[in-house]
């Protein structure tokens, strides 16, 4: 008797470790896709995957490179929205085919990273190299866009929010900010700032947001994980397109 209530007790308790599932996501509210005060597309989500019934997701708002971290130490079951790079794959686990390449059919939403720019402006970009020299331009820490930056010298030495950013190009303090577009235009109308600004016409980056998995619940919950992944894609597919509509309204 003993050992069935043994056996059936950690029967529940693996059902329970397996079912919730904590996700982090950056404490600063990027709508149309990530929410703190009011429910952002992603937020919306994790919602409606809790109520397909296979999971309960619990959702916590940190910095984002704490985030990254705690996902890293299996501290969190997985974040959203991360691009892939070759360093990030090691510390992270993104949904794969069997062959090992990355299940473009999984990713959380296709982003694309334009310059916001002073409507004065005149500078360029060409998808490789800025036409002038000793700009200052921005990005949040810790986004592969800020590294790019880095990585061409016109970083502006300075880690400034998206808002702060954008605020700086509309007075010509810098000379732009790179952030993903719709969260650029939803802060451009939020601050009444839109005249002000335009976007140069090539996206300084066009990535594949995931959803990433920490390879302790990847390791532990196998078939999970893949669910998991499936049900989210799901969503994505039936409710995004009417849920980015309602929120760019």
């Amino acid at each position: 008797m003993k050992i069935l209530l043994g056996s059936l007790l950690f029967l529940l308790m693996h059902n329970s470790f397996a079912n919730t599932v904590n996700i982090c996501a950056e404490d600063t509210e990027n709508l149309p896709y990530v929410g703190i005060e009011n429910k952002g597309i992603f937020n919306e989500f994790m919602d409606l995957i809790s109520a397909q019934g296979d999971f309960n997701v619990v959702l916590h708002n940190l910095p984002w490179k704490r985030c990254l971290r705690s996902v890293e130490q299996g501290e969190m079951d997985g974040a959203f929205a991360v691009i892939h790079t070759q360093e990030r794959d090691l510390l992270y686990a993104f949904p794969k085919k069997k062959n090992g390449e990355l299940d473009q059919s999984k990713v959380i939403w296709q982003a694309e990273y334009p310059i916001f720019v002073h409507q004065e402006s005149d500078f360029s970009w060409n998808g490789v190299s800025f036409n002038q020299q000793k700009l200052q331009l921005s990005a949040p820490l810790g986004y592969v866009a800020y590294q790019k930056l880095k990585q061409l010298g016109v970083l502006f030495p300075s880690n400034l929010s998206h808002q702060k950013g954008l605020g700086l190009v509309a007075r010509k303090r810098i000379d732009g900010y790179v952030v993903e577009r719709a969260i650029g235009e939803t802060l451009l109308r939020k601050k009444g700032i839109v005249k002000n600004m335009k976007q140069l016409p090539i996206p300084f980056l066009t990535s594949s947001w995931y959803l990433v998995l920490s390879h302790r619940y990847t390791k532990n919950y196998a078939d999970e994980a893949i669910t998991f992944w499936n049900t989210l894609a799901k969503v994505r597919d039936e409710h995004g397109q009417r849920l980015y509509k309602q929120q760019m309204q």
